[in-house]
């Protein structure tokens, strides 16, 4: 999405784009946000489910619509908020006394 965002809001060799503040620039930014949160869940649950085999969780979609508001900083997951678990098949390690 931000590639569309960019691709409308600047000209065609990238050296004058639309000041930030804009109402164009503003304006792109709202629809290609809309369009990453209704796409996001949709491509990203078709690919888990094809996959893993499994729905997509509520954890994951937030993670992706708040990729979608700060492309650049990401979601949560990256500052430590929230943490997959991973599942290896292998056993959990025995605590030692």
């Amino acid at each position: 999405m931000t590639a569309a965002y960019f691709s409308l809001t600047c000209n065609n060799n990238f050296s004058r784009c639309a000041r930030f503040g804009s109402s164009q620039s503003l304006k792109w930014y709202g629809l290609t946000t809309v369009g990453c949160f209704a796409l996001s869940p949709i491509i990203g649950g078709a690919l888990v489910s094809l996959n893993e085999h499994r729905e997509l969780r509520s954890s994951e979609v937030f993670m992706m619509v708040s990729d979608c508001v700060l492309p650049i900083i990401g979601g949560p997951h990256r500052e430590g908020g929230v943490r997959p678990r991973i599942r290896t098949g292998m056993p959990a390690p025995a605590s030692k006394r």
